[in-house]
């Protein structure tokens, strides 16, 4: 005679595999805001949190938020183009002054406690690497920013 407990134990693991196989998403699947790579000129919006990144051209997925040497070489050989993005959550990479002026940077850290990279800077022409905003703009989530020229045509 059978087991009515380990039928019962064995149904019951099979029916949890079957619903986590369920829940996975598939692999072919794309992200709803896939990290891409863009560069151009770089320019201070309006409003602090908000910069400008004008003359951009192609835009490329990439599958990390880390900006790597080998994608920074890849972006800097691109032409520019006609495209406008915003950039959104650049606190961490304008220059300490401008960063203190969004949110509530100024209140909570003082100038020695502000951490940013200052790799974005007006006028520049920047790589900048993040998350993929559709909309009329277009933005980006800032995650990496890297200066390839202090000028920018």
């Amino acid at each position: 005679m059978r087991n009515p407990f380990v039928f019962g134990a064995t149904l019951s693991v099979v029916t949890v595999v079957a619903a986590t196989a369920q829940a996975q998403p598939k692999p072919a699947d794309k992200p709803k805001s896939p990290i891409v790579i863009v560069s151009g000129c770089a320019k201070p919006g309006a409003n602090p949190g908000v910069w400008t990144l004008s003359n951009v051209g192609e835009r490329t997925e990439a599958p990390a938020p880390a900006l790597n040497k080998d994608e920074q070489d890849a972006a800097a050989r691109r032409t520019l183009g006609s495209d406008t993005y915003e950039l959104v959550g650049v606190a961490d990479f304008i220059p300490t002054e401008m960063s203190q002026s969004v949110g509530s940077r100024k209140v909570i850290l003082t100038r020695e406690r502000v951490n940013t990279t200052g790799k974005l800077q007006a006028g520049h022409k920047v790589i900048v690497k993040g998350l993929f905003i559709a909309g009329s703009p277009n933005r980006v989530n800032v995650t990496s920013v890297a200066d390839v020229a202090a000028t920018c045509p």
